[in-house]
């Protein structure tokens, strides 16, 4: 839940204050967000498919890693009960 109220916030001061632009650009939901607005206006382009690709390899591994930290804390924290 940080994670995501973390992202929000970054996306929105982003607009606002220039420090924060460099944070979004590393966000990996800058990329998806650009890609669904380029999409739904109907501009897409050729670079697309590639960079969902990619995007879809980096979500992958973030899932997985994310269900390995969870895992290892779970058990952890079901132990020590």
């Amino acid at each position: 839940m940080l994670y995501l109220i973390s992202t929000s916030i970054v996306m929105i001061l982003a607009q606002f204050l220039p420090p924060f632009k460099v944070l979004q650009s590393l966000l990996v939901e800058n990329y998806l967000y650009s890609q669904m607005k380029l999409l739904i206006a109907g501009q897409s382009h050729w670079w697309m498919g590639q960079t969902q690709v990619v995007l879809a390899g980096l979500t992958g591994f973030w899932c997985l890693a994310a269900l390995w930290v969870f895992e290892r804390n779970a058990t952890a924290m079901a132990r020590a009960r």
